[in-house]
């Protein structure tokens, strides 16, 4: 999919901050860079909606910093959000788990990289595959901390 970094360039600026341009929403997240919550805010916010009518689904692409899968504690962390999330009436989640900095040096150094696959939104994909406006989206995706 990725229509979205698409008809961003083709859109003028909102006033929850995006600017003319840059990607719109990917799917039921917030703009990349003007969220202002955590993970666990937006997926509550996600868990209420009625999907009565999503019938093909709807799309939750998340990228997630390695170091929040680094201990044991942390797994426990991401799968009570998880399973929150699902419990609250969630209908999917699509995580990347891959650090900033290694999706900049992809960019830099694509041959060092060309097993990293990622979520696009809908399928997975080698990162080095996509163009460069869907690769810095991904990057720009929401990584903090849950």
């Amino acid at each position: 999919m990725g229509i979205h970094v698409t008809e961003g360039v083709l859109t003028r600026p909102i006033t929850d901050g995006r600017k003319a341009g840059r990607p719109i929403s990917n799917s039921l997240l917030p703009v990349n860079n003007v969220e202002k919550n955590e993970i666990t805010a937006i997926l509550n916010s996600i868990a209420k909606l009625n999907y009565d009518y999503a019938m093909n689904g709807v799309a939750v692409n998340v990228r997630l910093h390695p170091q929040n899968l680094d201990t044991q504690e942390n797994i426990e962390k991401f799968y009570h959000l998880l399973k929150t999330y699902f419990d609250k009436g969630g209908m999917q989640i699509q995580p990347n788990v891959v650090s900033t900095e290694t999706l900049k040096d992809t960019q830099i150094h694509p041959e060092n990289y060309s097993d990293l696959i990622v979520k696009i939104g809908g399928y997975d994909a080698t990162f080095i595959d996509p163009g460069k406006l869907i690769k810095n989206d991904i990057i720009d995706r929401l990584g903090n901390k849950f």
